[in-house]
C-alpha cells in the first residue's frame, strides 16, 4: 500500500526542485527521501524521476501522481482535523512561520499563554520574511502563517487558504534627538526624501519605507544596510541617519532619539493564515484565536 510519507516526498520534491530541499522541508535525511522515492516507483511500477543535469525532476507519470498526492494529502490533513475536533482536545503540534516583528513583539506572550493554558500543545516557530510565509504555508512547512499588506496592495490570499486579520502595525520615523523635525507632532515622509536612512534592505519595514516613499522618490537613499534594530538606533542616534521602525516589537527607545508618526499613517495590515484543510484543528484555531487575543490593540 502507498505510504503517506512517500506522497509527502514526491510532493516536496516537484514544490522544491531536487531531493535535497524536499529532504530539508520534510525534516529527512536524502537518502530517507530518496528510499521513499524509490518505494513509490515500485509500488506504482513506474518511473516518477528523471535525470535533469545535476538534479532530477517528475517525468509525466511523476506529474499526475503528484496532483493526486497533493489532493490526497489536502484530505488527509481535513480528515485528520475532524479526528481532533470529535476528541475535543487542543493537542499535536502547530508548526507558525512568522516575519521577525511578530516572532519579537507579539509571539513570547502567545506561546507563553498557550503553554500555560494547553500543555498537550507544541508549537515550533520559524522566524521567515514576510514574503516566505505563505509559499510556506502552501507548500505544507508551516500550518499557520503570519503575513502582512498595505491597504493600498491587499493580501493575495490562494485558493484553499483563508486569512485572518490579527490587527495594524504603525511605524514611526525614528530621528535624531537634536534633528530639525524632532519636535514635530508628525511628520509627512516626503518631507524626510533627501535624508539618509537605516534600513535592512528586503525587509519589512524597508518594504514599507519603499512602498511610502514612491510617490517622492525613485527610492530612499539608504546608506546604511543593517539587520538589527539597536544597531540602526545607535547609527540615528549618532546623527548619521533616521529610520522607519514598527511599533510592534520596538524596544523602548534611547534618549538620543525621538519617534515622530507620519502623516498618513505608515500602517500595514498583519494576518494569521492557514490552510482550510486545517481549519478546523482545535490546535490550529487556538494559536489563531491567542494571536488575536495578544494584539496590542485588543487589550
Amino acid at each position: 500500500m502507498v505510504s503517506l510519507r512517500a506522497l509527502q516526498a514526491l510532493a516536496a520534491v516537484r514544490a522544491r526542485g531536487s531531493v535535497t530541499a524536499a529532504a530539508v522541508a520534510l525534516g529527512y535525511t536524502p537518502s530517507a527521501v530518496s528510499q521513499q522515492l524509490n518505494r513509490l516507483e515500485r509500488e506504482t511500477r513506474t518511473v516518477l524521476l528523471e535525470p535533469h543535469g545535476r538534479t532530477v525532476r517528475l517525468t509525466i507519470a511523476g506529474e499526475q501522481l503528484a496532483n493526486a498526492a497533493e489532493a490526497i494529502l489536502r484530505e488527509w490533513e481535513s480528515a485528520a482535523a475532524g479526528l481532533e475536533l470529535l476528541r475535543g482536545t487542543v493537542c499535536g503540534v502547530v508548526r507558525v512561520a512568522a516575519f521577525p516583528t511578530v516572532a519579537r513583539g507579539l509571539l513570547p506572550q502567545v506561546l507563553s499563554t498557550l503553554r500555560r493554558e494547553e500543555p498537550e500543545l507544541t508549537i515550533q516557530l520559524a522566524e521567515t520574511p514576510s514574503h516566505s510565509t505563505i509559499e510556506m504555508l502552501k507548500d505544507g512547512d508551516c500550518d499557520l502563517a503570519v503575513a502582512h499588506d498595505w491597504p493600498e496592495t491587499p493580501l493575495n490570499v490562494p485558493p484553499g487558504i483563508r486569512a485572518e486579520l490579527l490587527g495594524t502595525d504603525f511605524a514611526d520615523v525614528i530621528l535624531p534627538a537634536d534633528h530639525r523635525h524632532a519636535q514635530r507632532p508628525y511628520i509627512a515622509l516626503e518631507d524626510l526624501a533627501d535624508e539618509r536612512w537605516v534600513a535592512e534592505p528586503g525587509s519589512v519595514t524597508h518594504d514599507l519605507l519603499v512602498h511610502l516613499l514612491a510617490r517622492s522618490v525613485d527610492a530612499p537613499r539608504v546608506e546604511f544596510a543593517i539587520r538589527e534594530f539597536p544597531t540602526q538606533l545607535a547609527l540615528i542616534e549618532a546623527g548619521l541617519a533616521v529610520g522607519l521602525i514598527p511599533r510592534l516589537g520596538r524596544a523602548d527607545l534611547p534618549d538620543g532619539v525621538r519617534a515622530v508618526p507620519t502623516d498618513p499613517p505608515a500602517a500595514r495590515r498583519v494576518y494569521g493564515v492557514i490552510r482550510d484543510s486545517s481549519a478546523d484543528r482545535p490546535a490550529v484555531q487556538s494559536v489563531l484565536q491567542a494571536l488575536k487575543a495578544h494584539w496590542p490593540d485588543a487589550n
